[in-house]
């Protein structure tokens, strides 16, 4: 994500900081040229998918939804992670969604 190298794997952990915010970890995957890319700036991307997704399919059913977005190809390996993000932002979007058109 950030020079293209491939992704190296450390026997044991170490401190390393991410590129984009500096958050200090303990990890074991980084690049030769030494790049860290925390979880949370990871998966930045994806969950402005996610919620790109749930606000604006026009299915009102959470379960869709949810499985309309754990569909994506494009989700990072680490997506189980946004598992629970998802669905906790899917059934609120259908309340909204719900409360919407029965105003109209």
């Amino acid at each position: 994500m950030v020079c293209g190298e491939l992704l190296g794997y450390r026997d044991r952990a170490e401190e390393i900081k991410c590129v984009y915010c500096g958050r200090i970890d303990q990890g074991h995957i980084l690049c030769p040229e030494g790049h860290y890319i925390c979880d949370t700036c990871h998966n930045q991307d994806a969950m402005q998918i996610i919620k790109n997704t749930i606000f604006t399919t026009r299915s009102s059913n959470p379960f869709e939804i949810s499985e309309l977005v754990m569909s994506f190809s494009g989700l990072p390996m680490v997506a189980e992670k946004l598992n629970v993000p998802i669905l906790t932002e899917a059934f609120p979007a259908t309340l909204v969604k719900k409360n919407k058109s029965e105003k109209v």
